[in-house]
């Protein structure tokens, strides 16, 4: 996987070839009679990222990759986005796009377009955050005694860092293996350097879906993570063992399923951890 916005998951040449993050401060300016004006540090701007994509239909079907992001735009849909490397950038909501038609068949049906996308940041305050300042506020207005803090028991930040390495691990690590199985079964040749490259690949997951798998059960009440996540974690890590037991020297068909299996199972761990990635990034 390459990157991910909401359910559209862009990996192979469907990823980006190219995005722009744009950042700013807001300020105010202040116009004084016969005098310089000044300027009021009013916060930050919402942030901005560009992609831009190359849809070819040698490798997806570019009206309708075109048509899901442009239906998220009409509806307004929140999207979380995470990046190349595994990392939740937050939730953003597409602003515009345009599209310029390079190719089309005898048809007229597009076959090959390039786009930008433009998204613009959407902040999704902590409710739990929220309701302690809330109550404190009407507290104050009573002229009560100021409630006592809102009690979260939240597991150790290494527990959080060693959760969002492992998710950036296994999405490393699949990316690998899923790459050099291609190349050894297109090179005979190199087949057994790329063979070697695609098992440390799988191997990698192994250990970082094992690890998160821990980590979840661990802390599974604080994070409020569901039996499901874990087990999707630990499906992860058997898919990893299943293709690193057919490196190198296994059947070419039996290998791609394996390694199709693996990557689907990463898709599926990363969609059901974006709500754990993102309480962890508001803590």
């Amino acid at each position: 996987m390459y990157s991910q916005l909401g359910e559209i998951v862009f990996e192979g040449l469907l990823g980006p070839h190219g995005s722009e993050t744009e950042t700013a401060t807001d300020y105010a300016e202040i116009k004084i009679l016969n005098s310089k004006a000044d300027l009021q540090k009013l916060g930050l701007a919402l942030d901005v990222i560009t992609l831009q994509l190359r849809l070819h239909h040698t490798f997806c079907d570019p009206p309708l990759i075109y048509a899901r992001l442009e239906d998220a735009r009409i509806n307004g849909t929140v999207l979380p986005y995470v990046d190349g490397y595994g990392n939740l950038k937050g939730d953003y909501v597409i602003e515009k796009m345009k599209k310029n038609t390079l190719h089309e068949d005898y048809k007229g049906y597009e076959i090959f377009m390039e786009c930008e996308v433009v998204l613009k940041e959407y902040v999704n305050p902590n409710r739990k955050l929220q309701k302690a300042m809330n109550a404190k506020r009407n507290a104050f207005a009573l002229e009560a005694v100021t409630p006592p803090a809102l009690q979260i028991k939240t597991p150790p930040p290494s527990a959080e860092v060693d959760i969002m390495v492992s998710m950036k691990q296994i999405s490393n690590g699949g990316a690998t293996a899923a790459e050099n199985v291609k190349k050894a079964q297109s090179n005979a040749a190199a087949a057994k350097t790329y063979w070697d490259a695609a098992s440390k690949g799988a191997e990698t997951v192994r250990q970082g879906a094992d690890n998160m798998a821990a980590k979840l059960r661990a802390y599974q009440t604080q994070l409020d993570v569901t039996e499901g996540v874990i087990q999707q974690a630990e499906r992860v890590k058997d898919y990893a063992l299943n293709l690193a037991s057919a490196l190198p020297g296994g059947d070419n068909a039996t290998i791609a399923t394996k390694a199709e299996a693996l990557s689907g199972s990463i898709t599926g761990l990363t969609s059901l951890t974006l709500p754990v990635q993102k309480l962890i990034i508001l803590r």
